[in-house]
């Protein structure tokens, strides 16, 4: 049995640099990420696959160049997989997008590289090419979820729908549970985390996972979800963590237009 949280980011805005004489580094995003989820996965008494999800940056490029100088540790690595071994316990690290498309965000994990365009169509068009996991993540949520029209529209199209996200709670899980069984697309939970520490959260707990390769990892998700071989286990992030993050993505996006902030290499212009 794996603990699996598709959906992280592992800080609040990635790769902005101070843009003042004699200051160096990251406000935002620690040069330590990598080592850190290292840390706290291998705390967890299973064996743990998460999910480095970019959103408008190229975070999780930094993030596995992080884990890879992670030392003390056996590495399995492909382009969009990484696996540390370390006495037979296995952590797994696999890379993602969240698209703000113009119906509402999706998450794609596994398609190996950033898709380009916000058009929900083209988007889901190009991640099934791609042969990347579909999720539609904090679905029905206000602004920013896919609501139930596109939903029905494409479903055929999702993987799964996130039935649980930690950063909401109450009224719209029950309505998130509701559509997913009546679509019948697999609910899955997932931490949707801007912090280490709230990695797992929530998560789904899969049953015989295929880690040889990022292809056979996909599939065998795919499987597990269509035959029910998975449970979720449901967590709140709670109302301060989203307040943190939303003053930190203001601060960030305000640092960068008054000229104190600037774009690092994985941060897209």
């Amino acid at each position: 049995m794996t603990i699996v949280d598709l959906h992280t980011h592992g800080a609040d805005s990635y790769d902005f640099r101070w843009n003042l004489p004699g200051i160096r580094g990251r406000p935002y995003s620690r040069t330590d990420i990598g080592e850190k989820m290292v840390e706290h996965c291998f705390k967890t008494e299973k064996s743990t696959l998460v999910g480095v999800i970019n959103f408008d940056d190229n975070r999780w490029q930094g993030i596995f160049e992080d884990l890879r100088r992670v030392n003390g540790y056996e590495i399995f690595d492909s382009d969009y997989l990484v696996s540390l071994v370390r006495d037979g316990k296995r952590i797994s690290f696999v890379v993602g997008q969240e698209i703000p498309t113009d119906r509402g965000h999706v998450l794609i994990v596994g398609a190996g590289k950033n898709i380009e365009g916000r058009v929900l169509y083209d988007v889901l068009k190009n991640a099934r090419d791609l042969n990347g996991l579909v999720i539609a993540d904090h679905p029905l949520a206000s602004v920013i979820g896919l609501q139930e029209e596109a939903i029905d529209k494409y479903r055929d199209y999702f993987d799964a729908i996130e039935v649980c996200n930690s950063n909401y709670s109450g009224d719209i899980r029950k309505r998130q549970e509701e559509l997913a069984s009546r679509f019948r697309i697999p609910g899955i939970a997932a931490s949707d985390s801007h912090s280490v520490s709230k990695v797992f959260s929530s998560y789904t707990r899969f049953d015989n996972l295929d880690f040889s390769d990022a292809n056979k990892l996909k599939a065998s998700m795919r499987n597990c979800l269509r035959s029910g071989s998975y449970s979720i286990e449901r967590g709140t992030n709670g109302r301060l963590e989203a307040v943190r993050h939303v003053v930190a993505v203001a601060s960030a996006l305000s640092g960068l237009k008054l000229g104190i902030l600037k774009r690092g290499k994985y941060a897209l212009s």
